[in-house]
């Protein structure tokens, strides 16, 4: 099952991206949209791999339970920024239903018109072949203690 884990979180982020991308030129539509919770087909196949029980932690501590505020928060950081990429850099089994995935995100801020670069590491947890936990940390040592592994 272990690759499968790596293909499901690989698939995922892959959405993710496609969304970010199909959604450039409308991103405050889009993020109102996912604020009322109305998804498009992107959103939809994003959100379907997620368990209807899933969490997402930020790098800040943030935490968003469940599919609807998952979609929210996405809403949010597409209003926070003016410009938003996202590019996948690795994905490591590590076994025991958790995947290691590496993001990198490059982003304007939408007030501050700021440009910044930053590399999101990504501990995720599967349950019943879907995503069911995500803590992001900014380094690599860091998601690795989330599970209790060191490098």
């Amino acid at each position: 099952m272990s690759q499968g884990n790596v293909e499901i979180v690989s698939r995922f982020v892959r959405q993710l991206m496609a969304n970010v991308s199909d959604h450039q030129s409308d991103r405050r539509s889009q993020a109102a949209k996912l604020q009322r919770g109305e998804y498009d087909l992107g959103s939809r196949a994003a959100l379907d791999f997620l368990h209807p029980d899933a969490t997402w932690t930020t790098r800040i501590g943030e935490v968003y339970e469940g599919k609807v505020n998952v979609a929210r928060f996405a809403g949010q950081v597409m209003e926070a920024w003016e410009d938003y990429s996202l590019s996948l850099r690795e994905i490591t089994d590590l076994g025991r239903a958790q995947v290691l995935a590496e993001w990198e995100v490059e982003m304007r801020g939408a007030a501050s018109g700021i440009w910044g670069r930053s590399t999101i590491f990504a501990m995720v947890t599967l349950r019943d072949g879907l995503i069911s936990r995500v803590v992001e940390s900014s380094d690599r040592a860091g998601a690795l203690k989330v599970v209790g592994l060191e490098e």
